[in-house]
């Protein structure tokens, strides 16, 4: 096998609160996450030695700072296999945005690698060895299929680091609009923000995910949170602005994912959500607006039908 291509999933957090540092200082978080359809397209091929990387976007990083080469110099010295890698990206989702893409884009390089380099390890063992590049990417490689040889898709709860995780039931299929402000927002600053001795009694996660049975998404989007809110909201206004505008186009509800900036509205599946994200795009020259739906891994990653820059889409270029 010389070459693999693996569609790499955007996640949501529709809820996170975070409940103290610990030890390791690391933080103690309890997250719902769900897969979505915006998707990074990696391609992997086989070299003498060696990991290059080369990406669509001249603001991620391709040496030791990339998430991906860090994987598979992880790799590469824990099994002691004799080759290496050239790695394209064709970047999609937004960078530094809270919707998981370099941790994806890791989780792509530990299933690809797995395969391409005749590994042979298990799930579990993928599990383990991501939790020495990052938290985030064991949510992904937990949705990949049992033979790891591709993603997933789905909504599941993390504790701890958020990586130790539960399947439960999925969100309903809906219809999301995502709006891309210009900056971007430091993971790390967000958790130096947070003042958790300042805060009252926390948020519990069993309300939103004891309403995803219903299927009914005005119910589910009461019980949207996100504690970073608290402290990059105040800092970016914009982003309470695009909450509240969401809301009056009519989304079920609307919250800025992980760390932010970008936030996402929840819509039922209907063809008028297109006709909504073009007005917003009009109006926000600004920001970068994208429409797409949750993903629970039935059929390829990314339909064109669902899953675009919407001024790109507009302008005839899918």
């Amino acid at each position: 096998m010389e070459e693999i291509r693996v569609d790499c999933p955007a996640k949501i957090n529709l809820f996170l609160e975070i409940l103290g540092e610990r030890d390791d200082g690391y933080h103690e978080v309890t997250t719902v996450m769900q897969t979505i359809e915006l998707y990074d397209r990696l391609f992997f091929r086989v070299k003498k030695s060696g990991v290059d990387i080369y990406c669509s976007d001249s603001s991620v990083p391709t040496d030791e700072r990339n998430l991906i080469f860090k994987a598979a110099q992880l790799l590469l010295d824990e099994t002691g296999v004799k080759c290496g890698v050239r790695v394209e990206i064709e970047k999609r989702i937004p960078v530094a945005s809270g919707l998981g893409g370099a941790s994806s884009n890791a989780a792509g390089a530990f299933i690809a690698l797995n395969q391409l380099w005749n590994l042979g390890l298990t799930k579990d063992s993928l599990l383990n060895l991501s939790g020495k590049v990052g938290t985030d990417i064991a949510f992904f490689i937990h949705l990949a299929n049992d033979d790891s040889s591709a993603f997933s898709g789905g909504t599941l709860l993390g504790k701890g680091r958020g990586n130790e995780l539960t399947d439960i039931p999925s969100l309903p299929d809906s219809r999301l609009i995502l709006v891309a402000p210009s900056f971007a927002v430091s993971t790390k600053r967000a958790y130096e923000s947070l003042h958790l001795e300042l805060t009252g009694s926390k948020k519990d996660s069993k309300m939103i995910i004891d309403t995803f049975q219903s299927g009914d998404l005005s119910m589910i989007s009461k019980f949207l949170f996100n504690r970073f809110e608290e402290v990059v909201v105040p800092k970016y206004p914009v982003i309470g602005s695009i909450k509240r505008e969401l809301l009056q186009e009519g989304a079920a509800g609307a919250l800025m994912s992980g760390s932010g900036p970008v936030v996402f509205g929840l819509f039922p599946d209907s063809e008028k959500t297109k006709r909504i994200a073009k007005e917003i795009s009009m109006r926000r020259k600004e920001e970068r607006v994208y429409i797409t739906r949750t993903y629970r891994g039935e059929g390829e990653t990314g339909g064109a039908s669902t899953n675009f820059l919407v001024e790109e889409e507009t302008s005839g270029n899918h």
